[in-house]
């Protein structure tokens, strides 16, 4: 390897430890963030909540759609009946 080659190694071997470090940092104030919110029990009927919300909200518009099919099933039902009938 030419010297030209070696020093175009060397910022690139240093910019990995730097980033080593700095996912290192990250990383442990994350950990610790994860622990002080785990020993933590205030909010957690919000978090409840706004985890929560979605399901329900999706559950409501399901029975919704569920609930208006039926209905248009029993009317074309009621139609052809009377359809036939006649």
């Amino acid at each position: 390897m030419s010297s030209r080659n070696l020093s175009r190694a060397e910022p690139s071997a240093g910019n990995g430890s730097l980033m080593r470090r700095h996912f290192q940092m990250l990383k442990g104030n994350a950990m610790g963030l994860i622990q002080r919110l785990k020993g933590d029990a205030t909010g957690n009927v919000a978090i409840t909540a706004g985890i929560l919300l979605p399901v329900v909200v999706g559950a409501v518009g399901a029975a919704v759609s569920f609930s208006t099919g039926a209905a248009v099933r029993t009317n074309m039902q009621s139609s052809l009946d009377a359809a036939v009938l006649n």
